[in-house]
């Protein structure tokens, strides 16, 4: 869960009066340690960025911080597998006139599991306030050197069906 990465991403709009959207995301995820807190050993911090646009031009920040964990046996299918819960806030920015921006709370669930050299990435995040949407993603990782991955998947959000793929970097 230690990584960096940059994607791309494509939408086709589920309303026949919406548009296909387009756009890219960058995001940093790290598990990291600290002394003071007894009660779990591990803590992840997660941030992100993303940039989309059709008729309007759409941005968003996220900051989460959260806890990964052992998956649950009832999900795991592979001895590879870490889940998290996270939450925080995501900051956004449409171009839509009045009341354009929104900073509201946000709480992101996944599994990252091994399986061989390829790793898959299933997770979901609910955002609440003046923009509100539901956004669940599955990808598929392969390997491209020991520190670099690709990836490909699907995405669901807000009601409307994307592709991402991109490119990322282990540590």
């Amino acid at each position: 869960m230690n990584y960096g990465k940059i994607a791309l991403h494509q939408y086709a709009s589920a309303s026949p009066a919406g548009e296909d959207v387009a756009g890219y995301s960058l995001e940093v995820s790290s598990i990291f340690h600290p002394d003071f807190i007894d009660f779990n050993p591990d803590v992840l911090a997660m941030i992100g960025w993303g940039a989309y646009s059709d008729t309007v031009d759409y941005q968003r920040f996220s900051a989460l911080i959260g806890i990964p964990f052992e998956s649950p046996a009832a999900i795991r299918f592979s001895q590879a597998s870490r889940a998290y819960v996270a939450g925080g806030f995501e900051y956004q920015n449409a171009d839509i006139g009045t009341n354009d921006r929104d900073t509201a709370p946000t709480v992101r669930i996944g599994v990252r599991e091994r399986h061989g050299s390829f790793e898959v990435d299933v997770h979901g995040r609910l955002v609440a306030g003046d923009f509100d949407y539901w956004a669940s993603a599955a990808a598929v990782h392969y390997p491209v050197t020991e520190g670099w991955d690709v990836f490909g998947g699907a995405e669901l959000w807000d009601g409307d069906l994307g592709g991402v793929a991109g490119a990322s970097a282990r540590f």
